[in-house]
C-alpha cells in the first residue's frame, strides 16, 4: 500500500467520516450533528431545541441526510429549547448550566457532552443565516423562476452533483452535500459559438468589420480592437473559422481580402494581450473541450430572460435579509450570474436559495 492509498483509507475511516459530516452540518444555518452510527445520525436544530434522528448515506463523495424524525423528549422539552436559544443569544454563562435546569440529572451527562461538543464546532461569526429565507420558494418571484424550463434541469443537477455547503435543514426534504463541487469554474457558453457563426449573416457587423479592417491596414487599429471587445463571441471561433468570417466580411475590399490573415493575426494578438479577453477565450476553449469529451449534456444555458427572472427573485430574497453575510452572498451570486457565460455553480446556488 502506497502513501496515497494509506491516506485515502484513513480519510474514509468511520472516525474521519464523522468529522467531515460534523463540519458540513455545522456550516448550516440551523443544525449540528451530535452522533453518527452505521446507518443513522442524531442532529439538533439549535434554533428550536428539537432533536432529530435521520438516515444518512455516504458514497465517498456525497453525504445525504433524509427521513428526519423528531425525537420526543418526555421532560424539559420547552426548557431545552429555551436553553439552546439562550446559549446562542449569549444570555447564559454555559450550556452545561442551562441543561442542569432542563434535563433530568441522571441523563444529563451524555446529552450535555454530545451537544456541547457539537455546538463548539459551530463558528457563528461565519455562519450565513439562510433560515431567514425559509419559505421563500412560495413568493411570487420564486414561483416565476420555478416555471422556467432551466429550473427543473438545475434541480436535477443539484441532486446528481450537490454543492459543497448545507444551507438549511427544513427537516422535511433530504439534504445532500458534496465534498467536491464538480461544477466549480464550469461555464456553459454554447451560444457564443452560435452567435459568432451568426455574424456571417449579420450585414451591420460585416460592414463594421470591413471598415475596421480598412482602418487597420491604414495604420489605425483602434476600431478593430473595439470591434473585438464589443463582440466577444468572436473568441469562440478557432483561427480557421475566424479567417473564414473575416474573408466573407471583407469581400468588397481587394486589399483587405488579400490581408485577411494579417487581420486575423491582429485580432488574436489583441485577445492574447488583453487579460479579460484572454481569460474568456480560455473559458470557451475549456467549455468546448468538456462538451466534446463528456456525455454530461444536462446543463442548459441560462438565457437573458432566465437571468432577468433569477436576478429579480434574488433581489427580492435580499430584501428579506437582516443578515449582512447573507445579503453579501446574494450579491456575489447575482454578480456571477450576470457575468456573461452561464456560471453553473452560481446558478445552482441561486436555485438552492429559490427552493428554500
Amino acid at each position: 500500500m502506497n502513501i496515497e492509498q494509506f491516506n485515502n483509507s484513513l480519510l474514509y475511516s468511520n472516525k474521519n467520516i464523522e468529522k467531515v459530516a460534523s463540519k458540513l452540518v455545522a456550516e448550516s444555518a440551523n443544525a449540528v450533528l451530535l452522533e453518527m452510527f452505521s446507518d443513522k445520525a442524531i442532529l439538533a436544530d439549535h434554533k428550536t431545541g428539537v432533536f432529530y434522528e435521520a438516515k444518512f448515506n455516504y458514497d465517498g463523495k456525497v453525504f445525504e441526510f433524509s427521513d428526519f424524525e423528531p425525537i420526543q423528549l418526555e421532560k424539559g422539552t420547552s426548557k431545552l429549547s429555551e436553553a439552546i436559544s439562550d446559549y446562542f443569544d449569549d444570555n447564559i454563562v454555559s450550556l452545561a448550566e442551562a441543561y442542569k435546569q432542563a434535563v433530568n440529572a441522571e441523563n444529563l451527562d451524555v446529552v450535555q457532552d454530545s451537544l456541547t461538543e457539537a455546538i463548539s464546532k459551530k463558528n457563528l461569526k461565519d455562519i450565513i443565516d439562510y433560515s431567514e429565507l425559509d419559505g421563500f420558494s412560495n413568493t411570487a418571484e420564486a414561483e416565476a423562476v420555478k416555471t422556467l424550463p432551466f429550473f427543473e434541469a438545475y434541480k436535477e443537477r443539484l441532486d446528481k452533483k450537490p454543492s459543497t455547503s448545507i444551507k438549511f435543514f427544513n427537516w422535511k426534504d433530504p439534504v445532500k452535500v458534496s465534498l467536491v463541487d464538480e461544477d466549480t469554474n464550469k461555464f456553459v457558453s454554447k451560444s457564443e459559438l452560435k452567435k459568432a457563426k451568426a455574424l456571417r449573416a449579420d450585414t451591420d457587423f460585416k460592414k463594421s468589420l470591413l471598415e475596421a479592417s480598412n482602418d487597420y491596414l491604414k495604420g489605425n487599429d483602434e476600431p478593430l480592437k473595439s470591434l473585438v471587445e464589443e463582440n466577444s463571441c468572436l473568441l469562440a471561433l478557432d483561427k480557421a473559422a475566424l479567417e473564414e468570417l473575416v474573408g466573407f466580411s471583407v469581400l468588397e475590399s481587394k486589399d483587405a481580402l488579400s490581408h485577411r490573415k494579417d487581420i486575423v493575426n491582429f485580432i488574436n494578438e489583441t485577445v492574447e494581450s488583453d487579460e479579460i479577453l484572454s481569460e474568456r477565450k480560455q473559458r470557451l476553449i475549456e467549455a468546448a473541450a468538456e462538451d466534446d469529451d463528456s456525455s454530461d449534456d444536462d446543463t442548459p444555458e441560462v438565457s437573458e430572460k432566465d437571468t432577468e427572472a433569477l436576478v429579480k427573485a434574488l433581489e427580492k430574497a435580499k430584501e428579506l435579509c437582516d443578515d449582512e453575510k447573507l445579503a453579501d452572498k446574494i450579491d456575489d451570486i447575482i454578480s456571477n450570474i450576470e457575468s456573461g457565460d452561464t456560471d453553473v455553480a452560481a446558478v445552482k446556488e441561486a436555485v438552492e436559495i429559490i427552493s428554500l
